[in-house]
């Protein structure tokens, strides 16, 4: 349960500034930049834990199931962020968030058993993530809100939601049991960069930084966000390793709760009751799931 917290912190705390990035270079530039410097840090990581005995002997099943996992990863990001970029949060955060919905019933279907008192946890974590994110669309008749844009976002945060949890449960169940954590998110950042050039050249659109974006600026933002994205799946992964997958993806998928908690700070964004409902939901899910009682 620590491991899902401590991704839920770097993941929220990423995707809050994911919108200054997205709104200073674009949201495909943006993870661009993002997956190099990712790719090297985890790269570097990997030369000095010195895994190369171990993933050389494990299986092409493993691996093969990493770039799948890969693909859904890429597709969902895409989605994400051109939906941060373009909506506001209190609709994005809330539907990418319910990820965890999918990979706990993809765990469940698939034998994973969970005490029947963290299993109510759970399910109140994952209605009070649904109600702490939540916020009513503001009328301001803005760009961000209207009906055909508000639309647009949820439908794009529904295919994040979507691949994220699909993938993450991949992951849990046939990647990291043999790669690790660091290897597969490795793999993440390679085929996510390939597919990512793809796009940006079907799409005939130059992933240079632009001098009026600031690009060391820019470039330390994205490093950062990075840093906080690596960290996050490294948690994610030694969760993994240590607790039942559908466990350690709903306390991840609580970054949606930071993120809007970060934006009700920095950028003024009010919560309603109803999100305080939640707040409270979460809090007593958390504790219900550190119970770690038999079934």
């Amino acid at each position: 349960m620590f491991f899902g917290l401590v991704a839920a912190l770097s993941w929220g705390s990423g995707d809050f500034l994911v919108r200054f990035a997205t709104l200073r270079t674009g949201f495909l530039r943006t993870l661009f930049y993002l997956q190099i410097v990712s790719g090297v840090v985890v790269a570097g990581l990997l030369l000095f834990q010195r895994a190369d005995h171990a993933l050389a002997t494990a299986s092409w099943q493993a691996w093969l199931w990493a770039v799948v996992a890969a693909l859904l990863n890429v597709i969902s990001s895409l989605a994400l962020y051109r939906a941060i970029e373009i909506g506001p949060l209190s609709i994005v955060a809330p539907i990418t968030a319910t990820y965890a919905a999918v990979t706990v019933a993809l765990s469940l279907l698939t034998g994973e058993h969970i005490a029947p008192l963290r299993g109510v946890g759970l399910g109140l974590a994952v209605v009070g993530v649904g109600l702490a994110s939540w916020s009513p669309t503001p009328s301001d008749g803005s760009a961000t809100t209207r009906p055909r844009t508000v639309r647009g976002v949820a439908l794009l945060a529904g295919l994040a939601s979507i691949g994220y949890g699909t993938r993450f449960w991949l992951l849990g169940r046939a990647v990291t049991p043999s790669l690790g954590q660091l290897a597969p998110t490795l793999v993440l950042r390679i085929v996510s960069l390939a597919v990512i050039i793809l796009v940006a050249v079907a799409a005939r659109q130059p992933l240079r930084l632009a001098a009026a974006a600031r690009p060391w600026a820019t470039l330390a933002l994205v490093a950062v966000i990075a840093l906080l994205d690596t960290a996050a799946y490294t948690a994610n992964f030694l969760g993994y390793q240590s607790d039942a997958v559908a466990i350690v993806s709903v306390m991840a998928s609580l970054y949606g709760m930071v993120t809007v908690a970060l934006a009700a700070i920095f950028l003024r964004e009010r919560l309603a009751h109803i999100q305080w409902g939640g707040i409270a939901l979460i809090f007593l899910g958390v504790l219900l799931v550190s119970l770690r009682l038999a079934s």
